[in-house]
């Protein structure tokens, strides 16, 4: 063979080693780092979508109407000088609290507070988390503008599953602007909520409620004490007035 026909002879080509990490091949493999990064951005924000959204997270939708209550100061609502003193423990957060709310307090109302046997007074047990803190501190910038208990209302119509979001400071404002809606006007002041909210100021009042309600020996939601005497748990009307008529028995009221 000539040195001419050698050097048209090709020679073996070499294998290309590829020095990439197994975790960089795959990313590459998938379209590069630019592309992975905004999939997983896009999925980040498809899971935030969904546990923000998650069953029980959302606030309650039912319409929201103004009950009118007579004879209101702050979070005490009845005759002061009504033979029978009750005083509710809540946390806004407490389904058990929403259900008795719901269920029991218009039957009071119409049967003792309205009538001038019962004086009810709403005190925090605000124990279930950081909105139950953040729920109770914006009802009692409510009871600044004498609107507590529709707040009150509202706070446990929107209610939604525990720690979800419902009960945020933003979320907490959002409702005083419903309340501000549904209120005649100049009977809210939405500005003045907001900062009172964003304050923080009326914390120290839920923290010492709630510190009051151990003391005397409330440990759960709701908790009634009625002339001295707890009653804790969810209690059908039937009960609770049961022990309202004892309590009037006790004191000369008539039941």
């Amino acid at each position: 063979m000539s040195r001419s026909r050698q050097s048209a002879v090709r020679q073996p080509s070499r294998t290309r080693v590829d020095h990439r990490p197994g975790w960089r091949r795959q990313i590459d493999a998938l379209g590069g780092p630019v592309l992975v990064g905004s999939v997983t951005v896009v999925l980040v924000g498809v899971f935030a979508l969904i546990w923000a959204n998650r069953p029980g997270s959302s606030a309650g939708t039912a319409p929201f109407e103004v009950v009118v209550r007579r004879e209101v100061t702050g979070r005490t609502w009845g005759d002061p000088a009504a033979p029978v003193r009750i005083v509710v423990f809540e946390d806004f957060q407490c389904p058990f609290c929403a259900r008795y709310t719901q269920d029991v307090e218009p039957a009071l109302a119409s049967e003792f507070i309205e009538t001038g046997k019962v004086r009810y007074e709403f005190h925090h047990l605000a124990f279930l988390g950081a909105e139950s803190t953040q729920a109770a501190q914006a009802a009692e910038c409510a009871v600044e503008q004498d609107q507590f208990w529709p707040y009150h209302d509202l706070l446990y119509l929107r209610q939604g599953r525990e720690n979800s979001g419902v009960f945020t400071a933003e979320r907490v404002k959002g409702y005083g602007a419903e309340l501000d809606r549904a209120l005649a006007p100049e009977a809210w002041d939405q500005a003045a909520f907001e900062s009172c909210v964003d304050s923080g100021r009326t914390r120290a009042t839920v923290e010492r409620l709630t510190r009051e309600a151990g003391e005397v020996g409330a440990r759960s939601t709701p908790t009634l004490l009625i002339n001295g005497q707890l009653m804790a748990g969810v209690r059908g009307i039937d009960e609770v007035r049961q022990a309202i008529n004892a309590a009037l028995a006790g004191t000369g009221g008539r039941p």
